[in-house]
C-alpha cells in the first residue's frame, strides 16, 4: 500500500484526511509541522506528501523546496485555502504535482494521489532503466525511495569534475556508487583506479599514490608510475580515506589544490587531470576534533557529499537484491538456477544486517552452495539470522499479550482488509502473481509471502 504523509498545523484537518485515506486503502501518517515532516521523512519511506500551504514557522512552500531537493521522487500535493491559488500555481512550478482546495474532497484527493503515484512510477522506471543500462559492477540495485534519491544525486554529481566524499558504513556500496559516478561521467571511457588506503602499509601508500623513481629508496629497482598518474583523464577512488597518516594528508591536500605530483626521488612536477572520489566509514568530524584528520583536507574532499544508507533502512530492496545475487552466483558458481522461499525472504528482512549489502551477498552465496534443494529455505540461512528472527517473534508475542482488546480487533480488521485487497487483485489478474503485485504496488516476493500467510488459494 502506498504511504502518504499529511502535513497540516490544524489537528482536525490532518487527522480527518489521514483517517479517510486509511479507509480507502492507503497507509496515511499525519503530522503538524514542516519540521516534524522532515524528521519523519528522514526515517521512513513515503510516496506522496500532502501539505498545507499556510503553516507557522515553516510554510508549505519552504517544505516543498526541501523535499524536492532531498527526496526528488516523492510527489507533493498542496492543500490550499481561500485566496492562495496563485501561490499553489507557483508551488507547482517549484515541483508540486497538484493542489487541492480546502475543505478537501476525498474522492478528488484520491484521484490526484493516484495521478501522483503514476507519475512517480514512471519516474522510477526511467531511473531503473538508466541504471540497468550500466555494466554489472557499476549498478546500484534497489527501487526504494532512498535508493532512487541516491541515483538522482549521482545523476547530478556525475557530469561535474568536483571532488566527492562518499560516507557510509562498511558494506553499503560506497565503491559501487563511485563506479556509478564514473560510468555516468564524461570520463567513463578513461581509467577508474581504486585504492584501498587501509590495506596498504603507511610506509608504502605515498609511493603507491605518487609513484617513485629508480633508486629513490632501498628496493626501488625501477621507476613506478603512481595511481594518480595511472588515473589520468579518469577517476581515482580513495577508499577509507580516514586511515591515512598526517604526513600524507598534507601531500594529498597539496595535490587537491594544484593537481600536480612529484614522484619520490624526483624533482619534476607532473600535471594530471583526474577526478578524486574519496570514501570513509569514519566520522571525520570526530577525527578532526581528535586531531587525527585535517580540517582543511576534509573541506577539500567534502565538496559534494554523498551518504550511502544502511541496508536495514531499505528493507523493501532486500527481495530485489536477493534476486540479483541469485542470478549473479548462478552464473559465477555454474550451478542450477535456484529460487528462494517467501519465508526465507521474510526472515532476511527481519535481520539487522550489521554488514549491510556485502553481508547479504555473502549470505545468499553461502545459501546457494549449502542448499540441497532447488529452493532456498529458512533452514539454509546462517544461525545468527534465524536466531534474530526467533528473538523478534518472541518479542512480538510478548508485546501482543499486553495489547488491549481494541488494538487486537484493529489488527484483525487490518489483516482482513489486506486479505480482501489481495484476493480482489488476484481475481482481477486471473491469479497472475506478477500483475497482481504491480496492481497492489508491492514486490512479487512480498505478495507470495502474504498469500501464504493468509492461506489464499487459487479460486478456479
Amino acid at each position: 500500500m502506498s504511504a502518504i504523509l499529511i502535513v497540516d498545523d490544524k489537528t482536525n484537518v490532518r487527522n480527518t484526511i489521514a483517517a479517510a485515506l486509511n479507509d480507502i486503502g492507503f497507509t496515511a501518517t499525519a503530522c503538524g509541522s514542516g519540521a516534524e515532516a522532515l524528521e519523519l521523512l528522514s526515517h521512513h519511506s513515503f510516496d506522496v506528501v500532502i501539505t498545507d500551504l499556510k503553516m507557522p514557522e515553516m510554510n508549505g512552500m519552504e517544505l516543498l523546496k526541501i523535499i524536492k531537493d532531498r527526496y526528488p521522487t516523492i510527489e507533493v500535493i498542496m492543500l490550499t485555502g481561500y485566496g492562495t491559488i496563485e501561490e499553489a500555481v507557483e508551488a507547482m512550478r517549484l515541483g508540486a504535482i497538484d493542489f487541492v482546495s480546502k475543505p478537501a474532497i476525498i474522492d478528488e484527493l484520491e484521484l490526484k494521489i493516484q495521478r501522483a503515484l503514476k507519475q512517480q512510477k514512471m519516474q522510477i522506471e526511467k531511473l531503473v532503466a538508466e541504471d540497468e543500462a550500466l555494466p554489472e559492477g557499476y549498478r546500484l540495485i534497489g527501487r526504494s525511495p532512498i535508493m532512487i534519491d541516491i541515483r538522482r544525486q549521482i545523476e547530478k554529481i556525475a557530469p561535474t569534475n568536483v571532488t566527492v566524499l562518499i560516507r557510509g558504513s562498511s558494506g553499503t556500496g560506497k565503491e559501487l556508487a563511485a563506479r556509478s559516478i564514473h560510468a555516468l561521467s564524461p570520463r567513463a571511457a578513461e581509467p577508474f583506479v581504486a585504492v584501498a588506503c587501509a590495506a596498504i602499509p603507511e610506509s608504502l601508500l605515498e609511493a603507491e599514490l605518487f609513484g617513485f623513481e629508480k633508486g629513490a629508496f632501498t628496493g626501488a629497482n625501477k621507476r613506478k608510475i603512481g595511481k594518480f598518474q595511472l588515473a589520468n583523464n579518469g577517476t581515482i577512488f580513495l577508499d577509507e580515506i580516514g586511515e591515512i597518516n598526517a604526513e600524507l594528508q598534507v601531500k594529498l591536500l597539496r595535490f587537491l589544490q594544484e593537481f600536480e605530483l612529484t614522484r619520490i626521488g624526483s624533482n619534476t612536477t607532473i600535471k594530471v587531470n583526474v577526478r578524486v572520489i574519496a570514501a570513509t566509514n569514519k566520522n571525520l568530524e570526530d577525527a578532526i576534533q581528535g586531531g587525527s584528520f585535517r580540517k582543511d583536507l576534509f573541506y577539500r574532499l567534502n565538496v559534494l557529499p554523498l551518504t550511502m544508507p544502511n541496508l536495514n533502512t531499505r528493507i523493501d530492496d532486500i527481495p530485489i537484491l536477493i534476486e540479483h545475487f541469485i542470478q549473479k552466483y548462478t552464473r559465477r558458481l555454474n550451478i542450477a538456477q535456484k529460487s528462494i522461499h517467501p519465508d526465507a525472504i521474510h526472515c532476511l528482512q527481519q535481520y539487522s544486517w550489521p554488514g549491510n549489502v556485502r553481508e547479504l551477498e555473502n549470505t545468499i552465496e553461502r545459501a546457494m552452495v549449502m542448499s540441497e534443494n532447488i529452493e532456498i529455505q529458512v533452514h539454509d540461512l546462517p544461525q545468527e539470522i534465524r536466531q534474530q528472527r526467533t528473538l523478534k517473534t518472541d518479542h512480538i508475542e510478548t508485546s501482543e499479550s499486553e495489547l488491549c482488546r481494541t488494538e487486537q480487533n484493529l489488527s484483525a480488521q487490518v489483516a482482513g482488509y489486506e486479505k480482501r485487497l489481495i484476493c480482489s487483485a488476484l481475481k482481477q489478474t486471473d491469479y497472475n502473481i506478477k500483475q497482481a503485485a504491480e496492481l497492489l504496488n508491492i514486490n512479487r516476493s512480498t505478495l507470495q509471502f502474504k498469500i501464504k500467510k493468509y492461506g489464499i488459494e487459487h479460486d478456479k
